[in-house]
């Protein structure tokens, strides 16, 4: 068993007569779990197997969830077999052991406590959700209710829509929404929240600013892995490979060497640990309710030791003597400590490590993961691959690869149709794949490989088979063939209702033949297979209202293809853009209240919409409840992208829209923002083309979606030199970003745009479509590409200035 520390020394807090301050544990496994409640945590926090941000952690499985709150509220003794386990583990891992009791030598330690006392149980739901996840989050808010959690952290607007309906249940908004003033808190108290997670950034004065709004508590990380971008505004993992860090699957590109400008820079935004051990009384007095530990992807004895450490702090021990003894924890990771960022230090945070120190059983963790530039390395491929869940692909990361860099497809499945259709029962053979009832195919030979595409229920494969030379015609057959034999011949149950191929008369071997029907037989089994078959439970009357399925708005009827009729433009360079270009409404970034005359200006020519930053923090807060006020008085739109901005926004009266800072997975996410004032929503600029699909199908609110951006894959406060600002980071991954500074913040913006304007997809509705030209270096250049651009596209060629995808040709993960 990890030591036990007793609570037997009165904190300072209790001493001053105040509350004493929380501290929390990171749980990833039950075997963390007990450590951190013997090494005495006052709460835990974990997750469920899926629909967390930490889904590299073995979490814990549903049908245990209730064994696991009542030991953690001490209502259960540990199971002998976990005691067994913990007892090898002290046995059999030296280095770790070390780690974990480096901590407890003084004398007072010797004692075992009387009893263990109760603590608390956390669960995380904080990703973005996709359409078809929201019923089995659902679903986890009502079995963490009968469970007896104490509270859910949240980041989908999805789920604050359902507090109303689990009164049982506290809600707590995780660091994911990106909670970095008191605005942002304002926000959260109003939509229901009882704590927030302040960003990880803020000084000891905007903790303290943040703090002081009443009603609603604050809780603040104090040791473990820090993020280089502000959590919530990354996607470096999701550009580089689909797997997102807004969803629980980040491959941590940021750890990996880079070079700048051409040059090895090492590793200059791999972040130094988090350690305040020695500011534990400062941030006592900003009026935080807990501290928090971050490591669920590490092992039981590193939280045990680190409960231990914060347990001393907290008990008056003289701060300089237990950080002395927290040497081993950094050790652990092979990365310095900081506690930089409380007092507004952004120069010295990053940096090469002394790499980490290998244990014998050592498991892949969130800070090495094996992976360079977000794309798995040979040797992390197979645990990546069982890593992913019912909801995600399982195809395998070659022809994933391959979905990701092939940009020949044109999104539409109704050129070239071999097996043609009565129009009349067009809809109820849609209607049939839709329900996964059945599937469609389509083949394209237009680029350098036969791109091969199957569409069941939610799911969008695609995968390539090279165009190899036939060498015994007599065994090959056509694709033409092919789809005659699917059309008769059933894939698990299911009849193939539509097919197309740009070229009938190709040939291919019979193996690939096999390959294919393999392929598309995966695909029907993860489509027709349920999200996950253990969350069956009975929701009330109200929730399952909340769950039905509406019609899509009458205002989402632009399919994907239409011409854009929304810019998004730098305010400095908005009027020469909206002259040329003529959109319907222009939405400007970086407006201040002494830039508010270009508002003005561009709405005599368009409509204009402020866009409100995606962060900022205490001292802006003046600055842009003025702005909102003065777009009010003028009838300008704010768009809102944080829930300060919403809140600022709202206070003003202004009219709102809720912009990429605040995207949309899934259409209960865009009921809430449209209840709470916004008469537009803007579609996840992650999101894949399945996802896309299902969302604009069943989104009763007008929504918004990016055809072209080059969008920040990163939003940090850690200063660059200034020799790196504006200068090409890349990876061996070919992940290719580039910083500067906007409103004060570092944001790293793709060097190769995205774009999807020469894309068709009827089954994609939006109102407005718009083209993201801040980032761009000549704007009009990008808005208007030259026919040979257009061309090599729809070519296919690889060329330097070739366009991106981004997720719409793969599964976001």
């Amino acid at each position: 068993m990890p030591p036990k520390y007793p609570q037997t020394t009165p904190s300072s807090a209790e001493k001053q007569g105040t509350k004493p301050l929380e501290l929390l544990a990171p749980a990833g496994d039950r075997e963390s779990l007990e450590a951190a409640i013997l090494a005495g945590a006052d709460a835990v926090y974990g997750g469920l197997t899926t629909l967390n941000a930490r889904r590299r952690a073995k979490n814990f499985e549903p049908d245990e969830l209730a064994e696991v709150v009542r030991f953690v509220h001490g209502e259960a003794t540990s199971t002998d077999e976990s005691a067994k386990t913990h007892a090898e583990n002290d046995q059999t891992k030296p280095h770790i052991a070390n780690v974990a009791t480096a901590t407890v030598t003084r004398e007072t330690d010797a004692a075992e406590p009387t009893a263990r006392h109760p603590a608390k149980f956390y669960l995380t739901l904080n990703i973005d959700l996709a359409e078809r996840e929201i019923g089995q989050a659902v679903r986890s808010l009502e079995l963490a209710q009968r469970a007896g959690v104490d509270a859910v952290l949240v980041r989908d607007p999805a789920l604050m829509h359902m507090i109303p309906h689990f009164p049982k249940l506290d809600f707590h908004f995780s660091t994911q929404t990106c909670i970095a003033n008191s605005a942002d808190v304002q926000a959260a108290k109003l939509l229901g929240a009882k704590r927030v997670v302040l960003a990880r950034e803020m000084t000891l004065k905007e903790i303290a600013a943040a703090s002081a709004v009443s009603g609603i508590e604050t809780e603040v990380f104090c040791q473990g892995a820090l993020c280089f971008s502000i959590s919530g505004r990354c996607m470096m993992s999701s550009w580089a490979g689909g797997r997102s860090g807004n969803r629980g699957t980040c491959t941590s590109p940021c750890r990996v060497a880079w070079n700048v400008g051409g040059k090895p820079a090492g590793t200059p935004m791999s972040m130094h640990d988090l350690a305040t051990i020695r500011r534990i009384s400062e941030l006592e007095q900003t009026g935080v309710a807990a501290l928090k530990i971050e490591g669920r992807l590490k092992k039981s004895n590193w939280v045990a030791a680190a409960v231990q450490l914060y347990r001393r702090a907290l008990s008056g021990e003289a701060p300089k003597k237990v950080y002395q003894d927290a040497g081993p924890l950094g050790a652990y990771t092979g990365r310095a400590f900081t506690w930089g960022y409380l007092d507004g230090d952004r120069i010295h945070l990053t940096g090469l490590s002394a790499g980490r120190l290998p244990t014998d059983d050592d498991e892949l963790s969130q800070e090495n993961c094996g992976c360079q530039g977000g794309v798995p390395n040979e040797d992390t491929v197979d645990e990546i691959r069982s890593d992913t869940t019912d909801a995600e692909s399982n195809c395998d990361a070659a022809a994933d690869f391959d979905a990701a860099n092939d940009e020949t497809h044109d999104g539409s499945m109704a050129d070239d149709v071999v097996n043609s259709q009565d129009a009349d029962a067009e809809g109820t053979l849609e209607n049939a794949v839709q329900a996964a009832s059945a599937y469609a195919m389509r083949f394209d030979l237009t680029g350098p490989k036969l791109r091969c595409e199957c569409r069941c229920g939610t799911r969008n494969e695609t995968w390539n088979f090279p165009k190899s030379i036939i060498r015994r015609a007599a065994k090959a057959v056509t694709l033409e063939e092919v789809l005659n034999y699917l059309r008769v011949t059933p894939v698990q149950g299911l009849p193939m209702v539509e097919a197309s191929t740009s070229d009938p008369e190709f040939m291919i071997a019979p193996r690939t033949m096999n390959n294919l029907i393999d392929r598309i037989t995966k695909t029907i089994q993860l489509a027709k297979k349920p999200v996950d078959d253990r969350l069956r439970l009975e929701l009330s009357d109200a929730v399952q209202q909340e769950l039905a399925k509406r019609e899509s708005s009458a205002e989402n009827q632009n399919r994907l293809g239409t011409p854009p009729d929304r810019v998004r433009i730098e305010a400095t360079r908005a009027v020469e853009v909206v002259r040329n270009v003529g959109p319907t409404a222009a939405i400007l970034e970086g407006i201040t209240p002494k830039l508010f005359h270009n508002a003005v200006a561009v709405s005599r020519l368009t409509e204009a919409i402020v866009a409100l930053p995606s962060v900022f923090f205490e001292d802006e807060v003046p600055e842009i409840r003025t702005l909102c006020q003065l777009c009010a008085e003028q009838r300008i739109a704010v768009e809102v992208n944080s829930w300060g901005g919403w809140f600022l926004a709202k206070e003003a009266g202004a009219i709102m829209e809720a912009g990429p800072g605040l995207p949309v997975l899934n259409s209960l996410a865009a009921i809430e923002l449209e209840k709470l004032g916004c008469r537009n929503v803007t579609i996840s600029i992650e999101a894949d083309r399945g996802q896309i699909e299902l969302l604009t199908r069943n989104c009763p609110v007008p929504c918004s979606m990016v055809v072209f951006s080059r969008p920040p894959l990163a939003t940090t406060r850690v200063r660059l030199p200034d020799g790196m600002l504006k200068r090409i980071f890349v990876d061996r991954g070919d992940l290719q970003m580039i910083p500067k500074m906007e409103h004060g913040l570092t944001v790293f913006r793709t060097a190769q745009p995205m774009d999807l304007r020469d894309l068709t997809n009827p089954r994609i509705l939006a109102t407005h479509y718009v083209v993201d030209l801040v980032g761009s270096p000549e704007p009009l250049e990008d808005y208007y590409p030259s026919e040979e651009d257009t061309q090599s596209r729809r070519r296919g060629k690889q060329e330097k200035k070739r366009t991106y995808r981004f997720n719409y040709f793969r599964e976001l993960q």
